[in-house]
C-alpha cells in the first residue's frame, strides 16, 4: 500500500463527479457542514425521518477527505470510552450509550445492503495494541469498566501470544480487542446521500 496526501481510501475511491457548488445565497430547513461520515450519515437520517425536508450538506473539499477519508475507514463504537461516560453519566446511561453505539455500528452495515452501496463493509472487532513496554495495560482502564458493568466481552485484554495469534507481528507486545466493530470505504455513503 502506498501512502498519499489524502490516504488509501480516497485514492482507492476512484475519481468523483463533482457536485453543483453553492454560488449563492441558499435557504435549507437544515445545513449540514462537512461530508464525512457524521455529516452524511446526519444528512441520511433527516432524509429517512423527514422525506420533505431541505437539507444541505456543505463540504469545503473532497467529501470524506478529512479524518473519514483518512483514518482507515474505521466505525467504532464507544464501549473504549466507557470509563469518562460512567464519570459523566452513571453506569445505566453509560451503558444505554453504548449499547446504541453498537446499533450504529450494524445500521452501517444494515445501510450499506438495503442500498446497494458497495462500501466493502466488514463487521470485525478492533484490535489495539502496545509496541513499547509503555503502552502495556494502557486499556486496562477499560476493560475494567466493561467488566464493571457486566460487558467484559466488549473489551478483552490480550497477551503477546493472543495478540500474535491474530497479527503476527514482532512488533506487538499485548493489546486488546474491542469486540464490537467495522471497515468501511468511506466514499460509500456519500453516492447513496446525492442519489437521495
Amino acid at each position: 500500500m502506498r501512502h498519499t496526501r489524502y490516504g488509501y481510501w480516497l485514492e482507492e475511491a476512484g475519481p468523483v463527479e463533482p457536485t453543483r457548488p453553492l454560488t449563492g445565497d441558499t435557504t435549507a430547513d437544515v445545513v449540514v457542514v462537512g461530508a464525512g461520515y457524521l455529516g452524511l450519515w446526519t444528512a441520511w437520517q433527516l432524509k429517512a425521518l423527514e422525506p420533505e425536508l431541505d437539507v444541505v450538506v456543505l463540504e469545503a473539499g473532497l467529501a470524506g477527505h478529512g479524518p473519514s477519508g483518512r483514518n482507515g475507514g474505521f466505525v467504532s463504537t464507544l464501549w473504549d470510552d466507557l470509563p469518562i461516560l460512567r464519570d459523566r453519566v452513571g453506569d445505566t446511561r453509560a451503558v444505554e450509550v453504548c449499547h446504541a453505539s453498537e446499533r450504529a455500528v450494524h445500521g452501517v452495515g444494515a445501510f450499506c445492503e438495503a442500498q446497494e452501496v458497495d462500501a466493502w463493509y466488514r463487521l470485525a472487532g478492533t484490535l489495539q495494541v502496545a509496541t513499547s513496554e509503555a503502552q502495556l495495560g494502557d486499556w486496562d482502564e477499560v476493560v475494567d469498566a466493561c467488566e464493571a458493568v457486566g460487558a467484559p466481552a466488549e473489551a478483552m485484554a490480550l497477551s503477546h501470544d493472543e495478540v500474535a495469534a491474530r497479527c503476527a507481528s514482532p512488533a506487538f507486545l499485548g493489546g486488546v480487542l474491542l469486540r464490537t466493530a467495522a471497515n468501511v470505504q468511506p466514499r460509500g455513503c456519500r453516492s447513496a446521500c446525492v442519489r437521495r
